[in-house]
């Protein structure tokens, strides 16, 4: 068949007109010593080379990019993504992001408006630009927007939630704890929406009811909207630093599952960073398994003999050691791992005597050794230097009773659940201290308390019924 003649001038026409694609974003010359980084930027690039007028292979390399915190060259290949596709909402959207991790917050808020004018109910952008608006204290702007966040997207709390922040800012309380509530229901586990409503509370003088939220603090910080690309963007988050903030992120979190997975790949990958062995070694803890976490403290101390924290994890270790031989019937075996999470403790102490941790930990081996004065003295030192972990207090009570009384016990509960955070282990130890000690109005007043914070918590039901058994 003979090519039609007419059609190929048409066709070098076309090609001689179509738009160049823009240069691939390049990371700068010193960017990382992580072989991770280098690895994943190099793969992205090359499939970024090998699908130059794809905007959606230009996204991902802005993502890998952001995932690592190389800010600038991911505000470039979001840039060069719209070129190619002026329609890919998540790309404006990660380039308004990548405008303020830059520092150019005129541009990050300018983006966001152009993108709602164009797609008005792009919920991620419009929670974000209200955010924005409210933190720079423009609150008539912000206000249509969390009122469409919220009548978007009605299961979700974040528009509620926006709408009680802004009353909260205008002095309205009544009208914030209304619109709080309602969020606080859909999310009744995220602190910061119950430490809002807490501040609503206090505004209308039910301090009552004030006080359990606000003890919750609001250290979770703000809920966030994100779309899907940043669920991608945190499958390219590889570097250590980034890596190890994310596990130790989990310890917190107390999710150490999470945590053992990231740090034993880090940890094969440099086995002599003493930070990863100990918290690894925090991690193997936190799933029972001692035996796994002793050698990797020995390892860290025998790296770096003078860092206090290794002596506490080797402390650690023993400790949690000494029941599973009891168990095993090896009582002087038991002991001895006793005596030897104290002595490691001493060393750590030695080395940071005013470690709030470090008593702390004393306070519990010197309550597994049979010395619950000397415990209780532990422990309150551990206050004084700053302590504050609910952990802390539940093993001060135990040892606190049968020295000091019941009704010191219920003192110091008192001022461990004024500590920020929930405190629901707390709470229900008072509940039942209250009771013993004839006080069961005011262990049913505490208890109403816990419902307010967590009313379908298997404590507050518990003690609920606890409560009604005796006739409160």
């Amino acid at each position: 068949m003979k090519p039609n003649l007419l059609i190929l001038p048409l066709i070098f026409s076309a090609l001689a007109c179509s738009p160049k694609p823009p240069p691939l974003a390049q990371p700068p010359a010193d960017y990382s010593s992580d072989p991770d980084v280098q690895a994943l930027v190099e793969r992205m690039l090359s499939d970024a080379q090998a699908n130059l007028g794809s905007a959606t292979a230009r996204r991902s390399l802005g993502l890998a990019y952001a995932a690592n915190d190389l800010w600038i060259p991911a505000r470039d290949c979001f840039r060069a993504a719209l070129e190619l596709d002026p329609k890919d909402l998540e790309s404006r959207y990660q380039l308004a992001v990548a405008f303020g991790e830059a520092g150019d917050l005129p541009a990050k808020v300018q983006t966001l408006e152009a993108l709602i004018a164009d797609q008005p109910d792009y919920s991620p952008a419009v929670y974000l630009l209200a955010v924005e608006y409210l933190d720079q204290g423009q609150l008539d702007r912000a206000q249509p927007l969390f009122e469409r966040v919220a009548r978007n997207l009605p299961e979700m709390p974040h528009g509620l939630m926006g709408l009680g922040e802004l009353a909260l800012a205008r002095d309205e309380s009544v009208q914030a704890a209304r619109q709080l509530e309602k969020a606080y229901q859909l999310a009744p586990m995220d602190t910061y929406i119950g430490f809002l409503l807490g501040q609503a509370y206090l505004g209308q003088g039910r301090e009552s009811e004030a006080q359990p939220l606000l003890a919750l603090g609001s250290t979770q910080g703000r809920p966030r909207l994100n779309p899907k690309s940043t669920v991608e963007m945190r499958s390219y988050r590889v570097s250590r630093s980034a890596r190890l903030s994310e596990a130790v992120a989990s310890l917190k979190k107390k999710d150490y599952a999470a945590a053992v997975s990231v740090l034993e790949d880090l940890h094969r990958k440099d086995p002599k960073d003493t930070t990863c062995l100990n918290n690894l070694a925090i991690a193997y803890l936190g799933t029972n398994q001692p035996e796994r976490a002793l050698p990797l403290v020995d390892e860290a101390l025998a790296l770096s003999p003078d860092q206090f924290e290794s002596h506490l994890n080797r402390a650690a270790c023993e400790l949690s050691l000494a029941p599973l031989l009891q168990a095993k019937g090896q009582a002087s075996a038991a002991q001895a791992a006793l005596q030897t999470a104290l002595e490691s403790v001493e060393a750590g102490l030695r080395l940071a005597p005013q470690s709030a941790k470090g008593y702390s930990l004393r306070g519990r081996v010197l309550e597994a050794l049979g010395r619950p004065g000397d415990a209780v003295a532990a422990f309150l030192r551990a206050i004084d230097l700053g302590a504050t972990e609910e952990e802390m207090y539940i093993h001060l009570i135990r040892v606190m009773v049968p020295t000091q009384g019941l009704a010191e016990a219920i003192r110091m509960l008192g001022e461990g659940i004024a500590q920020p955070g929930p405190r629901l282990d707390l709470r229900y130890q008072e509940c039942g201290m209250l009771l013993q000690d004839g006080q069961g109005a005011l262990a049913r007043e505490r208890q109403r308390a816990m419902a307010a914070l967590a009313p379908q918590d298997p404590r507050t039901l518990k003690m609920d019924n606890i409560l009604r058994k005796a006739g409160f």
